[in-house]
């Protein structure tokens, strides 16, 4: 029952550009998720033992804050950028 699962899938693969396309993209999203996630893992390690719980403490406050202000000075403005974008695009207006 797995082969012909497999087949069926390697079939839909060569058959169909798109849906390739989107399988590859998706894993190659995937694995550097996973690379970010180690890397963070060694970063928070990495910091806490050589400069110790307070220091990551200031730093994870810091790192918060900025987050929390960058929220703040973007308004909504990567949403708004992405919709007008797709929006004159398809009407084949120039921004």
């Amino acid at each position: 029952m797995l082969t012909n699962l497999t087949a069926k899938f390697r079939e839909k693969l060569n058959s169909d550009t798109h849906f390739a396309e989107l399988i590859k993209g998706s894993g190659i999203a995937f694995v550097l998720r996973i690379v970010g996630i180690i890397a963070g893992y060694v970063f928070t390690l990495f910091v806490t033992r050589t400069l110790g719980a307070k220091a990551w403490g200031i730093f994870a406050l810091s790192l918060v804050v900025l987050q929390i202000a960058s929220v703040i000075g973007r308004l909504g403005m990567d949403t708004a950028l992405l919709r007008f974008t797709a929006e004159y695009t398809a009407k084949g207006e120039s921004i």
